[in-house]
């Protein structure tokens, strides 16, 4: 019999600030300007905030969902910014831990600049020039607009990305940040682990540039839903300013809440709908269900029965976040007879506006002008996959008996499996014209790792030298013979350097890889294009797909206003626009793909879906259906159907909720209460489906109990589901951060000096420099360094060993970014139908033989080594590795190689093919366990205090294959291995009695 319990969750609601905390009075009638309210007091814990911000201290504001934490400090530096305090910052940066979070931020940040705005424009800014949005693949003109704004907003990824990525940018990026004064860290608990290092070693490098070079010290303020105590790290410096901690309370009701035990997975998305309906058929306006999984979200959406084709959105709503064919809209936007002159500009600006990709254009085209700096970007990017591709090449293609010789043979085949057949190849054109040539003497590995680099870093001067002519754009065309195209370009540019047209003799190959790297992987936006061409109308009306005329292209309806709106003329503008948003409610068939009506609800009942694994184009808006006043007021129901991505910082409410809580979620839930209990006088319902052990020991602790504190109850599910463990420090991910200190050039080196007089930085200067001795590639990011294979949406990726078990190997397609395993050819709506096709893992021979490189440590000494290693069978390291008395945990480098276990349609083994395709994972950092496997793997990592660590791939079905070497730890997050290779190698003689369980099993 299923288990149930049934408590009230209770919640003391926070305090009112009244007129005896002495807000200041221009900040609070700012503060009731931007609520919309003459009278509204802010609460306490606000109140508080504001009068610690005002006062030069640093915040630590601790509050979950519903209790104003982003306000509290944001409304304070605007007024320190613009409302006449002194000293005024010079610039805020504010932070957030996902794309999705900020974009709702930013909000925030543009509403309180129209507060200030009387303010902003006595500094001769308008409200809209006051917050710059930093992000990923930014070109050098809107990076220096964004950076040229007093508030900014940002990912951390972002800024690594321009410190790793797009490093002659980074300088721009360091002058920017040496003038922020303070910054905000926005839902501070979501960084954990090497994520958070990775975070404070950032400010830590900001706080130096600012220190050196400013003269002043960096404020860092905080605000989370917990008060873990990895965080007080953020704002440790107190030369900053004096820090104060704020508790808060959430605005939140009492909330009936049912506990239920989780259904099997086969009967999980009908009980979960169930529920919602059920809450919805007794009167619910608003319910949320809360999947643990983006699959099941979709699931559960795409089997809801629609009750009409249209869903029924608000024309306000349809206007902004609607859906419209592009041919649809162009056909309506005849109907006004609006002129020759404005339909070609609307034309224009649709040329413009809309992204397309240039190997999609006709052969014969018009020509197209270009912006060099995005030439300059893609080529960088490009070259350098192929630098460090051919490098890796020859790292394999080393002699087993001689490491210093390369073997030819081996380097030939090894490039050839890079190339598709019948393509111009750059590895192939660098081989043919230099490595089958016995007299260059390129077969020594150290002369052929020299004159790979320098080859390389003249091929960068060459297009370069394209560029530095072309300042002013480049005219770019499909035909060929063009004498202003890119080809004239590159051959003039290596004409001007005699002495690299001499090594490099005939050019045209090199010519024809640049051009076919750019027709691929070249997007002509209005980012890239230099201006409009008159290209076919219908390029655009219409995606590029597997059928013949592709299919229609469908675009926002705001988007469209707007492009209608800058194409028309002062006159009559609005009476055309008005009458365009006529037609296009009245005849315009619009929708949203992830909004429905409900046929089995009550009446007027509409579904929507809201997950990470969609575009951030297609979530824009739907939470603002979801919570907007007016839609409430007319009692039409809504279900959101959705996973964490609820979780933090959007701001809305509902009045009941359903929620899968599974193993590592306890922390989650006081975060999804926060959504509900919000409206006085709704009683609000919970649901809640948990493991079965959590329900049981839930019933006991809870016996006898009807009422329990809000943050009691959440600490309690803490408890028994507690959240996941992440490793805390790593000696390698700090060598990485003073590499790339390196690579920033003069200043980073001066980092790098102030870090060497500090802590004992000993192993860390090892291994930078043996790594930068051996010319090793290293990932660099924030989180999730293991490369993911992308689906077709875009921004969606997904774990290789995941997704592999979904797709077939001809679904497999080069990835467009240096930085991606692959791309599978489907998108995630698709993705999700698939039943799992095969078991996939780490094929441990071939991948523990193609290592290049180990770190070790010398006993004796106890210095830290990067050597260069040979694990083939019948080599001194092989054997030492198999000597059950001599092996230890190895930490290696190199490429890892994939296999899989095919399924019958049942999901039983049926052997078939072992390798994926070719498929591997390249320049990896793993650690080898040899003769551990999975009878005692588990045994083994918890002993070792690494058991279950999120930035660690545990291959499990590796190490269940009889002829594998032992387990293989592969790192998600760069320097995880190092820390698990340092426990394991501690603990590794006192495992020996362990391990030999191992080795009876097998």
């Amino acid at each position: 019999m299923t288990m149930s319990l049934k408590i009230t969750v209770t919640n003391e609601p926070p305090i009112q600030a009244d007129s005896t905390d002495n807000i200041n009075p221009d900040l609070l009638a700012h503060f009731r300007e931007y609520m919309e309210g003459a009278s509204i007091w802010p609460f306490k814990h606000q109140a508080d905030a504001f009068a610690a911000v005002l006062a030069d201290q640093q915040l630590r504001l601790v509050a979950g969902t519903a209790a104003g934490k982003t306000l509290a400090v944001a409304l304070p530096l605007f007024h320190k910014m613009f409302g006449g305090v002194m000293p005024r910052p010079r610039k805020i940066l504010f932070m957030y831990p996902t794309r999705a979070l900020l974009e709702d931020q930013r909000q925030v940040m543009v509403k309180l600049a129209e507060v200030y705005a009387e303010y902003t424009r006595e500094r001769g800014l308008e409200p809209e020039q006051v917050v710059g949005l930093i992000q990923g693949g930014m070109n050098r003109t809107a990076l220096f607009a964004a950076l040229a704004c007093p508030a900014l907003v940002a990912t951390p990824d972002a800024i690594y990305w321009f410190f790793r990525k797009n490093v002659k940018y980074s300088h721009v990026l360091i002058y920017a940040l040496c003038q922020v004064s303070e910054v905000v860290v926005d839902e501070a608990h979501l960084f954990n682990g090497l994520m958070l290092e990775n975070l404070i070693a950032m400010l830590n490098r900001v706080r130096f540039f600012r220190h050196t070079y400013m003269k002043a010290n960096l404020k860092v303020h905080y605000l989370s839903a917990t008060a873990d105590e990895a965080l007080i790290k953020l704002n440790s410096d107190t030369a900053a300013g004096p820090v104060v901690r704020i508790d808060g309370r959430s605005k939140c009701g009492d909330v009936i809440t049912f506990i239920e035990e989780q259904p099997a997975i086969t009967e999980a998305d009908k009980r979960l709908m169930s529920a919602a309906q059920e809450l919805l058929d007794t009167g619910k306006q608003r319910v949320l269900l809360v999947c643990n999984s983006a699959s099941r979200a979709h699931k559960i959406f795409d089997k809801v029965k629609p009750a009409s084709a249209y869903p029924s959105l608000p024309p306000k709503f349809s206007l902004r976040y609607g859906l419209i064919t592009l041919e649809r809209g162009i056909s309506l936007l005849g109907e006004l007879n609006l002129g020759e002159a404005i339909v070609q500009r609307f034309e224009r600006n649709i040329r413009v506006a809309l992204p397309l990709r240039w190997r999609d254009l006709p052969e014969k085209s018009r020509d197209v002008s270009i912006q060099a700096e995005a030439l300059e970007s893609l080529l960088a990017e490009q070259l350098s996959a192929q630098h460090r591709t051919f490098r890796n090449a020859l790292w394999k293609a080393r002699d087993v008996t001689d490491k210093q010789q390369i073997n030819i043979g081996k380097l030939k085949a090894t490039l050839s499996s890079y190339v598709i057949p019948g393509s111009d190849s750059l590895l192939m054109f660098v081989f043919d014209n230099y490595f089958s040539e016995p007299q260059r003497g390129l077969d020594n590995f150290d002369l052929a790792r020299g004159f790979l680099d320098k080859f390389f870093e003249q091929l960068s001067a060459w297009t370069s030298g394209v560029l530095d002519r072309y300042e002013e754009g480049l005219t770019l065309s499909q035909s060929s013979g063009e004498s202003l195209g890119l080809n004239a370009a590159l051959r003039q540019a290596a004409a001007d350097q005699p002495a690299l047209l001499a090594e490099l003799g005939s050019i045209e190959p090199l010519v024809r890889w640049i051009s076919e790297t750019l027709r691929q992987n070249l997007m002509l936006d209005k980012n890239t294009m230099q201006r409009g061409v008159d290209l076919p109308l219908t390029l655009y009306t219409r995606r590029k797909g597997r059928s013949k005329n592709g299919k229609p292209r469908s675009i926002s309806v705001g988007w469209l206003l707007r492009i209608l709106k800058e194409s028309l003329g002062k006159g009559d503008a609005d009476e055309l626009l008005d009458r365009f948003r006529d037609l296009v409610l009245a005849r315009g068939e619009i929708e949203h793909g992830y909004v429905k009506s409900m046929a089995d609800a009550p009446p007027g009942t509409s579904v929507l879906l809201y997950t990470g694994s969609m575009t951030d184009r297609s979530r824009a808006g739907l939470l603002d259906v979801f919570k907007d006043s007016d839609q409430r007021a007319t009692g039409q129901p809504m279900l959101l159907i959705s996973t964490s991505a609820v979780e933090v910082g959007v701001d809305f409410d509902a009045d009941a909720m359903i929620s899968e809580i599974s193993e590592k979620q306890g922390s989650n839930l006081l975060q999804r209460f926060g959504r509900v209990g919000r409206r006085e006088g709704v009683r609000s319902e919970v649901r809640l489906f948990m493991p079965t052990t959590a329900v049981d020991e839930l019933a006991e602790r809870l016996s006898g109990i009807k009422d329990i504190d809000r943050s009691e109850f959440s600490t309690l599910v803490r408890d028994l589901l507690p959240p996941p463990s992440y490793v805390d420090t790593s000696d390698y991910l700090k060598a990485i951060h003073h590499l790339v200190n390196q690579q920033i050039g003069e200043v980073g080196e001066e980092y790098n000096q102030h870090l060497e007089s500090g802590e004992d930085y000993t192993a860390v200067q090892q291994i930078a420099n043996a790594m930068q001795a051996k010319g090793i590639d290293f990932a660099y990011g924030l989180r999730d360094t293991l490369p993911a294979i992308s689906l077709r949406d875009a921004g969606v990726s997904r774990d290789p060993f995941y997704l592999l078990s979904y797709v077939e190997d001809d679904e497999l397609l080069a990835s467009e970014s240096p930085f991606e395993a692959g791309m599978a050819d489907l998108f995630f709506g698709e993705f999700i139908y698939r039943r799992r096709l095969r078991n996939v893992y780490i094929d441990s021979r071939p991948t523990i033989e193609a290592a290049t490189h180990q770190i070790w440590r010398k006993r004796s000494t106890n210095e830290l080594r990067v050597l260069e290693v040979d694990l083939a069978v019948g080599s001194d390291e092989h054997k030492k590795m198999m000597d059950e008395a001599l092996c230890e945990p190895l930490l290696l480098y190199g490429d890892i190689y994939l296999a899989a276990c095919w399924l019958d349609s049942e999901g039983k083994p049926t052997g078939g093919k072992p390798e994926i395709g070719g498929f591997s994972l390249t320049n990896q950092w793993y650690v080898l366990l040899p003769g551990v496997f999975d009878t005692c793997l588990d045994d083994v990592l918890k002993q070792a205090d690494c058991f279950e660590l999120e930035e660690i791939y545990y291959d499990r079905l590796g190490a269940q294959r009889e002829h594998g070497y032992g387990a293989i730890l592969l790192e998600r997050q760069t320097g995880a291995a190092f820390h698990v290779w340092q426990r394991l190698s501690a603990e590794w003689k006192a495992l020996k009695q362990l391990r030999a369980t191992c080795k009876d099993s097998k």
